[in-house]
């Protein structure tokens, strides 16, 4: 019963480590999602403002 004990901790700890793992994934992706749309953001900003100057000019 003891061997069955400790089984079932570990696999109770591997799946909390499994769901922890996929937590950090998910949020490393929305992370780069994110990253990835200011970059698109700030060069539609300044690409605005270039031709901002342009039209000025």
């Amino acid at each position: 019963m003891e061997n069955q004990d400790r089984f079932a901790e570990k696999l109770k700890q591997a799946k909390i480590l499994y769901l922890e793992n996929q937590e950090k994934t998910e949020l490393k992706r929305q992370l780069k999602a994110l990253k990835e749309q200011l970059k698109t953001e700030q060069r539609e900003k300044a690409q605005w403002k270039e031709d901002r100057l342009i039209r000025k000019a």
